[in-house]
């Protein structure tokens, strides 16, 4: 076996160089042996560690044996392991300081051995030391590729011997690269965690985009620079009749009327709404109303396309519209069968009044509400009511405007039964309920 190089090794100038025994040479080959079995296991580094510090105390009779690696958290040594079980793991040995021995390695880079611990410089605390019995200390930095992976270090009741601390020495290598080789497939397993939870939240943000998109109320698409379409929802496919394999890869334009088309084809940002009167076509050629908005998407420059059909809101429209105009003709012709000087009545087929103005109010003395629903018989002389009910369907049965004045002397009777002169106008509707209107004049009696 070649000699170990211990031109490096640094030793307090006072402690006495102890020979090996041929004990030494024989627990020497047991510690090598058993250092190979624990740092090999397929255990965690917390393990692997604490079966080598037992080993440590099992076959090189030493009192203390605890190995510290850098902490990741902050400046300091963190204990891995320590051997006997006397020193928690979690106590107040977890995370030290770079200082006293143990710092002194670690800023060193260098392996340290005393036989005389109660009395080295280095010793933060002799009592200790003497109250535990110690009389010899060994640290070992544990360098892999140049950096510091931790410290390894061995108190002893009885001097170590030459071989003892270079069978150490040679182990600290193999500690390093057992910590590094550890520590490395521990960062790749975090990585690989972070990498696996982060694909898992893109899937789960994924699915949740895609619901919103596929599940919204309007068309939406994705629209690229050159007016291509790149995504469609299942709005827009039943909105326009194509299939989404049929409008994926195609010019956007071929949904709108050739002279709004410029739309798509140079895609900018538009409100919703922003220019009125747009309709598009679907696949059968037929058009609609519509709604276009259009924002840009970060990614790649294209443009998120949110179409409304209005068809439906333009109908609502258009009813509110026109039921507003028929609103503001029928208080017109109210105005005007209300200024009127003469009495006006609408007569229904079966001869009851359906409407009477203000004049005809006046005229015969009825309220509104008691002309309305009232046979036009109960306006005219007893004598000719009995004759009028076949007259009224002769006339419907061929309806002409009679002028006023036109035939013979007329009468009416008010409600207090007084007989009065008129002239009467007849006008046919034929309209959904036919209907005629007659105009009543007050006449004069003619000689």
């Amino acid at each position: 076996m070649r000699p170990i190089d211990t031109t490096n090794f640094q030793a307090f100038p006072g402690a006495s160089e102890v020979a090996s025994s041929p004990a030494d040479q024989k627990s020497g080959l047991a510690f090598a042996c058993d250092t190979i079995l624990a740092l090999g296991a397929d255990r965690s580094l917390p393990e692997i560690l604490q079966a080598w510090a037992q080993v440590v105390v099992n076959d090189l009779d030493a009192a203390f044996a605890r190995v510290w690696t850098v902490s990741a958290t902050g400046p300091g040594l963190e204990l891995q392991a320590s051997a006997p079980r006397d020193t928690p793991i979690a106590g107040k040995y977890a995370l030290v300081p770079a200082g006293g021995l143990l710092g002194h390695v670690a800023s060193e880079r260098r392996p340290y051995a005393t036989n005389d611990l109660v009395n080295d410089p280095w010793l933060g605390d002799p009592e200790w030391a003497a109250q535990e019995g110690l009389v010899a200390f060994a640290g070992y930095p544990l360098m892999c590729r140049g950096e510091l992976a931790g410290v390894s270090t061995v108190f002893s009741k009885q001097p170590l011997s030459d071989l003892t601390t270079q069978v150490l020495a040679m182990t600290a290598g193999t500690i390093a690269l057992t910590i590094a080789r550890n520590l490395s497939e521990a960062a790749r397993e975090d990585t690989e965690r972070e990498l696996k939870a982060r694909q898992t939240e893109l899937m789960a943000a994924n699915e949740r985009y895609y619901l919103l998109v596929e599940l919204a109320p309007n068309g939406i698409l994705v629209i690229d620079h050159d007016g291509v379409i790149t995504l469609a929802n299942a709005r827009a496919e039943r909105m326009f009749g194509y299939g989404r394999e049929e409008l994926i890869g195609r010019q956007a334009k071929m949904l709108l009327p050739s002279h709004v088309a410029a739309v798509f084809t140079n895609p900018t940002a538009r409100a919703l709404g922003a220019e009125p009167d747009l309709v598009a076509v679907r696949k059968d050629g037929s058009e609609f109303p519509v709604e276009i908005g259009m924002d840009a998407i970060q990614a790649g420059g294209d443009m998120r396309c949110c179409i409304v059909d209005i068809t439906e809101r333009k109908a609502a429209l258009d009813l509110r519209i026109r039921n507003a105009e028929l609103t503001a003709s029928g208080e017109l012709y109210q105005l005007v069968i209300e200024s009127v000087p003469n009495g006006i009545l609408v007569v229904n087929q079966a001869g009851v009044i359906t409407l009477a103005n203000r004049q005809a109010e006046k005229m015969f003395g009825f309220p509104r509400e008691e002309l309305i629903g009232q046979p036009v018989e109960t306006l005219l002389p007893v004598s000719l009511r009995g004759s009028h009910p076949g007259k009224g369907g002769a006339f419907f049965a061929d309806p002409q405007a009679r002028a006023m004045g036109a035939g013979r002397d007329l009468f009416a009777v008010r409600k207090d039964g007084s007989e009065f002169p008129v002239e009467i106008g007849l006008n046919p509707n034929s309209g959904r309920w036919r209907r005629f209107g007659a105009l009543f004049h007050r006449g004069h009696h003619r000689p």
